[in-house]
């Protein structure tokens, strides 16, 4: 890690080693083996072993420690089933905190590929998730089923509708999820400045 390197979330120095999946979700995994699995960009992520992890020091620990934290705690009661294949009635306000979850998981996988230079959320959509836990404007999450099992996985992937300088060009980051039986997708798309105003139907 450079120095000065700050938190993506507040700006602050980021001196806190964050697991991008948290232990609780680890251990949830059955079997002596364990499986890490995605790519991002360029980067293939494959970490097999009895106890698998994937970190990066992009953030705080005030944001690690705080929202971040609440966050996970909010949602082991939800995901801890669910990766399991059990079936539980999601409320609406159940469907928002998996969402949260997933766009907190997708804007720190975003930021593990640093080799496009090019960032699906602004720095004032990651605090302003961080300050609200409000999805960001043209973000989409869909909640599915995987068939796979015992593994986690982030794949994430930048598109571009033309020339990454072109004033017309749709750019955004898709970034796929899945946590033992649990599947989310997340969608972020960031638009011209002519178009913002034009209505974008969200999703949960």
């Amino acid at each position: 890690m450079g120095r000065g390197r700050t938190c993506i979330f507040c700006g602050q120095k980021a001196d806190s080693l964050e697991d991008i999946w948290p232990l609780w979700v680890l251990e949830n995994l059955t079997g002596p083996r364990k499986h890490i699995k995605g790519s991002l960009g360029k980067r293939t992520i494959i970490n097999t072993s009895p106890k698998p992890t994937l970190k990066a020091r992009f953030v705080c620990r005030r944001c690690n420690n705080g929202w971040m934290s609440r966050i996970e705690t909010a949602n082991r009661n939800l995901i801890g089933p669910i990766m399991h294949g059990i079936e539980i009635d999601l409320k609406e306000q159940d469907q928002a905190k998996i969402a949260a979850w997933a766009v907190k998981t997708s804007m720190l996988g975003e930021r593990l590929d640093a080799q496009t230079g090019f960032a699906a959320y602004t720095q004032n959509e990651r605090e302003h998730f961080a300050q609200r836990r409000e999805i960001p404007a043209r973000t989409d999450v869909w909640i599915g089923r995987y068939s796979g099992e015992n593994q986690v996985g982030l794949h994430g992937v930048f598109f571009f509708s033309a020339r990454p300088d072109d004033p017309d060009c749709i750019t955004g980051h898709c970034n796929t999820i899945f946590v033992g039986k649990l599947a989310i997708q997340v969608l972020k798309l960031r638009v011209p400045e002519k178009d913002r105003e034009r209505p974008h139907p969200g999703s949960l």
